[in-house]
């Protein structure tokens, strides 16, 4: 850590216990911090890291390593200088209005602890870390899948990130199931879903009920980053045991690539 932020951080502690003294600081309520303790980010995409607290900061940093005095601090917060540190000044990250660290663009380096550190007019810090790993897709299917005739059969997703919503498509553009886990109960919902012929599993994959011959084509599993709100998708060919996929199926919009 450098001298000046050192004096910073000191500077920080003292004059909250001054101001203690006379009753006038707000508090950070519960006297923790809350993250993620370990999060999924996708590389070349947007990154978004959550720090909750109740009351009012009077600074909050950002550092990368496992010592809240030692590790560098890559972005903060002060009432007098609002945002500064060398990842804003460089333009790769910012803070949000409610002191969430936003990476614009994740790479490889971004892997590790990210520290939250937070200090009101009392002089309390308190901190929490968040684990970062970095991988290159957000989700990842087969490139074809089969199913025996008339059993009840999954489409596999394996998704690396936290949803918001999860949605399966059909090769017409029908959406047969999602589920939903940004309400405070998860809603599932979708027409085949209603209609009895299709679920989706506690990992978000596409479960089939009595598998049909004209089921055959192109499934897509499309998902919404919880925090960002970016949208991922990739596909699976599914062929049914004993018959013959005659024709080729295109998804009706562009898959995003990064």
């Amino acid at each position: 850590m450098a001298p000046k932020e050192k004096i910073l951080i000191w500077g920080i502690f003292i004059a909250g216990l001054v101001l203690n003294g006379n009753g006038e600081s707000p508090d950070i309520h519960d006297g923790t911090v809350h993250t993620e303790r370990e999060k999924t980010l996708i590389r070349g995409s947007l990154g978004i890291l959550t720090c909750r607290f109740s009351g009012s900061p009077y600074a909050v940093f950002w550092k990368k390593g496992h010592d809240i005095w030692t590790s560098p601090t890559l972005i903060q917060w002060t009432p007098e200088d609002k945002i500064t540190g060398p990842r804003y000044d460089d333009g790769s990250c910012d803070m949000d209005e409610n002191y969430s660290l936003i990476i614009k663009s994740v790479n490889h380096t971004d892997r590790g602890r990210f520290i939250c550190l937070v200090s009101n007019e009392d002089g309390i810090l308190v901190d929490d870390y968040t684990d970062v790993t970095v991988s290159d897709d957000a989700l990842e299917m087969e490139s074809s899948v089969t199913l025996p005739l008339k059993q009840t059969g999954r489409v596999p997703c394996q998704v690396n990130i936290r949803p918001r919503k999860v949605s399966w498509f059909g090769s017409r553009n029908e959406m047969l199931v999602f589920i939903d886990l940004s309400k405070d109960s998860i809603v599932i919902g979708g027409t085949g879903y209603k209609d009895g012929l299709f679920h989706i599993t506690g990992e978000y994959s596409l479960v089939i009920y009595n598998v049909k011959i004209q089921q055959e084509g192109l499934y897509f599993c499309v998902v919404t980053d919880y925090d960002t709100g970016v949208t991922y998708q990739d596909d699976s060919l599914l062929t049914v045991i004993g018959t013959f996929l005659s024709r080729s199926f295109a998804f009706p919009y562009a898959t995003k690539v990064l």
